[in-house]
């Protein structure tokens, strides 16, 4: 049986809880991720995900 160790990516993009939100998805683009995980004094604080992203950035208004 595969254990998460053996899938799991060990290379995690990680950010401050006050970094920019413009600097996050510039790094998820960078690094080609969805996912980028939020530290503090190298603890978990939380995660901000492309979808977290998409609300913030709401799509401009559609033309006619």
């Amino acid at each position: 049986m595969r254990e998460v160790q053996d899938i799991m990516r060990d290379d995690v993009v990680t950010v401050a809880p006050d970094t920019p939100v413009h600097e996050v998805a510039g790094r998820m683009a960078e690094h080609r991720v969805h996912r980028v995980v939020v530290l503090e004094n190298d603890r978990v604080r939380g995660m901000i995900t492309s979808l977290d992203l998409l609300a913030h950035y709401p799509a401009p208004a559609a033309r006619p």
